[in-house]
C-alpha cells in the first residue's frame, strides 16, 4: 500500500492534477474571503469604480491572450523536445502579445480622458494598467504545453495570498480602490516575472521578428 502511495505520488500526471485541483480551491476560497471585505472597506461607490476598472482591464486581457492559451499550448507540447522551435514559439506569441497590448494601451489613452470616473484619477487608471499588464503576459500556455502546474500553482497560489494578506492590511477606505487593483495584481505579476524567467532558462532568447511572428498572426 505505501509502495502505491509512493508509486502515485511521484507519478507526473497525479501531480499535475493534484496541482491542478489545488489551484481551483484556491481560486474559490480566496475571493470568499476578500470580496466581502472589499465590499465592506470600499463601499459602494468605491466596489463600482473597482468593479468597472477590472471588467476594462480584462478586456485588455482578452485582447492580448489571443487564444495562445489553447494555440501555443498545442505548439509547445507538440515541440516539447525541440529547443529551437519552442524558441521561435516563444519569439512569436510575446511578439504579438507585446504588439496587441501596445494597440490596447493606445485604445485606453484615447478614450480614458472621455470617461468621467477616469478623467481625474491617474492613480486608478494606472493601478487598472497594471492590473492587466500583469496578467496579459502571464505564459499559462508554456507552463500547460510543458507540463509545469505544479511550478504555475505554487506561484499563483503564492501569489494570492499574499494579495489577500496586502488587502487585509492597506485597503480600508474608498480611497483605496487603486491599492486593491494593484494587490490583486501581485499574483499575475509572480506569474509573468517569474514564468519569463524560467521560459529562458529552457530556452534560448530570441527578438521577435517578422518571420517568427507570421506563424501566429
Amino acid at each position: 500500500m505505501i509502495r502505491l502511495i509512493r508509486g502515485l505520488s511521484n507519478n507526473r500526471l497525479v501531480q499535475n492534477t493534484a496541482a491542478l485541483y489545488g489551484l481551483q480551491f484556491c481560486r474559490k476560497l480566496i475571493p470568499i474571503l476578500g470580496v466581502p471585505y472589499l465590499a465592506w472597506a470600499l463601499g459602494p461607490a468605491g466596489w463600482g469604480k473597482l468593479a468597472f476598472v477590472m471588467s476594462s482591464a480584462n478586456l485588455l486581457v482578452m485582447l492580448v491572450e489571443f487564444g495562445f492559451n489553447i494555440t501555443a499550448t498545442r505548439e509547445i507540447a507538440q515541440n516539447r523536445d525541440s529547443k529551437e522551435e519552442r524558441a521561435d514559439i516563444v519569439a512569436g506569441v510575446l511578439g504579438v502579445q507585446l504588439a496587441l497590448f501596445l494597440f490596447g494601451i493606445a485604445t485606453i489613452a484615447l478614450f480614458a480622458p472621455r470617461i468621467p470616473m477616469l478623467r481625474f484619477s491617474p492613480t486608478l487608471v494606472f493601478a487598472g494598467l497594471f492590473y492587466a499588464v500583469s496578467q496579459c503576459f502571464v505564459p499559462l500556455w508554456f507552463f500547460l504545453g510543458m507540463e509545469w502546474m505544479r511550478s504555475a500553482a505554487v506561484l499563483e497560489i503564492s501569489g494570492k495570498l499574499l494579495a489577500l494578506g496586502g488587502l487585509f492590511l492597506f485597503v480600508h477606505s474608498p480611497a483605496d480602490v487603486w491599492k486593491a487593483l494593484a494587490l490583486q495584481a501581485i499574483p499575475f505579476s509572480l506569474q509573468s516575472v517569474a514564468g519569463v524567467w524560467l521560459i529562458y532558462r529552457e530556452v534560448p532568447f530570441r527578438f521577435p521578428s517578422r518571420s517568427v511572428n507570421s506563424a501566429w498572426t
